[in-house]
């Protein structure tokens, strides 16, 4: 059988294999803890943090490690939405969101908030003037994936920044399926949140980032958290 799937995921590539293997044994403390253990897998996870903020022209302090993309998306949502005032509660999303987002913002929906889905033209972009005219005072969170999964269509990130950053509403891109495939450097200066995952390109399952590029101007969602800048709860996967 020949695997043609590499939308969906891909195989973890041996040098990264060995990477994880060789972290799981030496690094296995948690990053959190006070002991020389602990200290030397907070050196490595910082690394981590430096190296992908380099790739993202941002301060480190921007990422913040998750479980993967799904992970990413809700968090970035769930942070958006606590760093508004309540009367913010109008959400703008592309109608052909990862399910991860799609999902969640149904529940939001249910739970009161008001949703708007943007119309997509015939090449798949979402419609700008649909965009330009259903953006408020009420607007908090604008949702657009940066790359399709099933059709591959680019979205004009930088000119939808252009449009949400005028009424002062955050926007969240799920960069997942074009995280180490395109640059990212002018999408991260363009958005408020954007999400990555590691097994899209040769890395191990269960391991991603949501980048907050302006994090010291967000609230997070649940207050006392003391891992991962008091936004994530949970012990961080070093080795991931």
């Amino acid at each position: 059988m020949i695997y043609l799937d590499y939308a969906a995921t891909t195989p973890i590539d041996e040098e990264a294999l060995e990477v994880f293997s060789q972290a799981s044994r030496k690094f296995f403390g948690n990053a959190s803890s006070l002991h020389d253990i602990g200290s030397e897998a907070a050196r490595l996870l910082d690394m981590s943090r430096q190296q992908l903020a380099e790739m993202l022209n941002i301060k480190k302090e921007g990422i913040i490690f998750t479980s993967g993309g799904s992970e990413s998306n809700m968090l970035a949502i769930d942070t958006f939405i606590a760093s508004k005032p309540s009367w913010q509660n109008h959400l703008i999303v592309s109608r052909t969101e990862h399910a991860s987002l799609a999902n969640f913002v149904e529940k939001l929906e249910h739970d009161g908030f008001e949703v708007t889905y943007l119309r997509h033209l015939e090449d798949g972009r979402v419609d700008i003037e649909h965009l330009q005219e259903s953006m408020s005072e009420r607007t908090c969170l604008v949702i657009v994936q940066h790359v399709n999964s099933e059709i591959g269509v680019i979205q004009p990130i930088e000119q939808i920044s252009e449009i949400v950053r005028k009424h002062q509403a955050f926007f969240h891109v799920d960069c997942v399926q074009s995280f180490a495939k395109l640059p990212l450097g002018k999408i991260a200066a363009s958005c408020d949140g954007l999400s990555v995952s590691s097994h899209k390109v040769y890395g191990p399952k269960g391991t991603g980032a949501v980048i907050f590029p302006a994090i010291h101007q967000l609230k997070a969602s649940v207050p006392n958290i003391t891992h991962e800048y008091g936004f994530r709860p949970g012990t961080v996967d070093v080795p991931g």
